[in-house]
């Protein structure tokens, strides 16, 4: 009996999910731009990165965010790649990439992945920049829950290692962050995650190991893959011998 009635809560759940799929926009479940892990068509293929990244799926931009010409697929790369050879021209295996509006609806989106045989959405704004990205995976998971796979990696976004240290995921959404460190960082709607509250700071994209103040608080870069941060490593500190200039507004 308790099965049945867990079997039928499931159901309930399931349809509910499928129906909210008419409320929910591709901008309110995307991976925003500062996460994005992207490769550029006018530079040589770093082969390492792109396999540590874990992607199977990457967009391909010439110079800038703003500018994605085509999506790649590892597994095209991998066919047009000889061992030990240079690595192939990114633009000759590229494939076209499909631009949704922030707006689109995900049971649309869910049909328009269907029907162009796609697995990879850029999420565009009104004036054609890019805002971020979302899979065909993203979207089953708003119906079924979380989608695991051989890739995910079971670890919660912020993890305390000290009295005054914390492991932050870049990808922590800002109120997480606020709730666990107390950090205040302030919601101006520019960013969504620790990472973009970062880049907003600082204006670029920080190097691996580099130390930021922000206000009692020192901010360690400890991964970063390609021009996405993995992980950082949140110190706290005694709030007066916080540097003035690099605290950051309340």
């Amino acid at each position: 009996g308790e099965e049945e009635g867990q079997i039928k809560g499931e159901e309930k759940e399931l349809i509910h999910n499928i129906f909210e799929l008419d409320d929910t926009s591709a901008s309110e479940i995307m991976t925003p731009r500062a996460d994005m892990f992207v490769v550029d068509a006018n530079e040589p293929l770093e082969l390492p990165e792109i396999f540590k990244s874990g992607f199977t799926r990457i967009p391909v931009i010439d110079g800038d965010i703003d500018h994605i010409i085509g999506i790649l697929n590892i597994k095209d790369l991998l066919r047009h790649s000889s061992a030990g050879g240079p690595p192939a021209d990114v633009r000759k295996i590229m494939r076209e990439p499909y631009f949704v509006p922030e707006h689109k609806k995900l049971n649309n989106l869910l049909k328009g992945f269907k029907k162009r045989k796609q697995h990879m959405a850029i999420v565009v704004d009104e004036h054609g920049g890019v805002s971020g990205l979302i899979t065909l995976e993203d979207a089953l998971e708003e119906i079924v829950g979380e989608i695991i796979d051989e890739t995910d990696m079971f670890e919660p976004p912020i993890v305390r290692v000290s009295a005054n240290e914390w492991r932050v995921m870049g990808k922590t959404e800002i109120e997480e962050v606020n709730d666990a460190l107390s950090m205040k960082i302030p919601d101006t709607g520019e960013y969504d995650t620790f990472s973009g509250y970062i880049l907003n700071l600082i204006g670029r994209i920080p190097r691996e190991g580099e130390q930021i103040a922000i206000g009692a608080f020192t901010v360690v870069v400890k991964e970063r893959e390609g021009n996405r941060i993995v992980e950082y490593l949140v110190r706290g500190m005694d709030p007066s011998a916080a540097p003035e200039s690099t605290t950051a507004p309340a």
